[in-house]
């Protein structure tokens, strides 16, 4: 069975989506979908083992186009830059007055409902294997990993687990940023500055439920079903 986690020497929180249940008793594929922190340090063998032994050829960064990827985001790769704050920061929905992640997770879901859907898009018409990160890859990538995992009818406690990977990473994450001169501000949202919540993952799983499944959601914030399908079948088998 291939890794779930895979260690890079210039990336952290870096894996593979490949492996759970899902839905009609199938398996999301191996070597398909990986998410991670941002991969902008990788080293030249990290690019050449992440090009050649994971077939990387798309990476999404839900940082927008101000961040960068690194050498894993220039050609041959194809680079999408999603800005997932950007509707957050436009939403009609009004945030939180507290920043509590299990009211602030379903917030960003509806807030940011339509870079979601350009993502997982993205993910959709991609050729070889994708990555998507932000900058520590836990919430933003967890948010979209719990959509993607959701259509393909992963279970919520297999999502929940997904997602609490990053825990264990979440301190060197920390120290590696600051390492590079990029740490998480003092000033920043709480939620980047804390571990990954399991109060707020699980509050996002409720909403993705209450909207009638990460599919309705998705198709509710203006996917396509052809789209959802084509993904669907390029993830599982």
């Amino acid at each position: 069975m291939p890794e779930r986690e895979i260690a890079f020497d210039g990336v952290l929180n870096f894996r593979d989506l490949g492996g759970y249940p899902a839905a009609g008793g199938r398996t999301v594929r191996w070597r398909m979908l990986y998410r991670s922190m941002s991969p902008e340090w990788m080293t030249d063998s990290d690019v050449d083992r992440a090009r050649g032994e994971l077939n990387v050829r798309s990476v999404i960064d839900l940082r927008g186009p101000d961040g960068s990827s690194g050498a894993i985001g220039l050609p041959p790769a194809h680079r999408v830059a999603i800005d997932f704050s950007a509707g957050a920061r436009s939403s009609a929905v009004s945030r939180p007055e507290t920043d509590e992640h299990e009211l602030v997770f379903p917030w960003l879901l509806r807030a940011a409902s339509t870079q979601v859907v350009e993502a997982v898009a993205a993910i959709a018409v991609a050729d070889g294997s994708t990555v998507f990160h932000c900058h520590t890859g836990k919430d933003r990538t967890g948010l979209l990993a719990a959509v993607v995992l959701g259509l393909l009818g992963v279970s919520d406690e297999d999502i929940l687990a997904d997602y609490l990977l990053s825990v264990s990473h979440f301190q060197p994450m920390l120290e590696f940023l600051g390492d590079r001169g990029r740490p998480v501000p003092p000033g920043a949202p709480r939620m980047a500055q804390e571990p990954p919540s399991a109060a707020g993952m699980r509050a996002a799983l409720d909403y993705l439920h209450a909207c009638g499944g990460a599919r309705q959601y998705l198709l509710d914030s203006g996917a396509s079903a052809a789209t959802l399908d084509r993904l669907t079948e390029s993830l599982l088998e």
